[in-house]
């Protein structure tokens, strides 16, 4: 049995990543940050109630960095202030530019000391493109297959080992409805799942997150279980 890091948000993707790599034989460790997103509540929730369903380990860490620089502006001459709100993490933005980077750096560091083979993100390029209606190659850039090449490169550099961790991204090219389908022939506990960017610490069913998660289910031929009482 070989032990993998799974990157963990408690959302679809990254549940699926997890059950996918315990259902090889992988000893599963996940690993949440909080970097101050609205969302911060349902998603610990969410990813504490996975970690315990499926019996994995979980490492919580905090990125206060993220915020304080996201709440903070530059004045002409450089100096920074304090703003009221960091208004993209405020607004729900999903996208924060290096985040991926920082967690994968997090990731490397965990699956180094618990002797794990490969850091698993449930990120997908293909979902991403959809979601965002983007052109192919256009969505998110740390969605990207090219960035986890990339990210990957600089793994086996960071490393001394023969065998150095990997990264990988199982989910990379399939859709969000192709990965629930997957998910579900799984047994994949989607009821403990949150995708939500209110702050709410149950799913609103009515952001952009939401609807999309929606959309995916009914692709899918499926009820979504964690939003079938979020409604008002």
């Amino acid at each position: 049995m070989a032990d993998v890091v799974v990157l963990a948000s408690g959302g679809i993707n990254s549940l699926v990543a997890a059950v996918r790599a315990q259902r090889a034989g992988n000893a599963v460790h996940l690993l949440h940050a909080d970097f101050g997103q609205v969302s911060s509540v349902g998603q610990r929730a969410a990813v504490r109630a996975i970690a315990e369903a499926i019996g994995a380990t979980l490492t919580s860490i905090e990125l206060p960095h993220v915020l304080k620089i996201a709440a903070n502006k530059c004045t002409p001459a450089g100096k920074l202030v304090s703003e009221a709100t960091a208004d993209g993490l405020a607004g729900g933005a999903s996208h924060v530019p290096g985040l991926a980077a920082a967690l994968l750096s997090a990731g490397l560091q965990l699956a180094t000391r618990v002797g794990a083979s490969a850091v698993v993100s449930g990120a997908s390029e293909l979902a991403n493109e959809q979601e965002t209606e983007s052109a192919p190659g256009c969505g998110v850039p740390d969605h990207r297959r090219e960035f986890f090449y990339l990210a990957g490169m600089m793994f086996e550099h960071l490393q001394r080992s023969r065998t150095p961790i990997r990264i990988e991204t199982p989910l990379v090219d399939l859709s969000r409805g192709e990965i629930i389908k997957l998910g579900h022939r799984d047994c994949a506990p989607f009821d403990l799942t949150y995708s939500c960017r209110a702050a709410r610490d149950v799913a609103c069913g009515q952001c952009a997150c939401c609807v999309a998660r929606a959309k995916a289910f009914a692709a899918a031929n499926l009820l979504d279980p964690a939003l079938a009482g979020a409604r008002g």
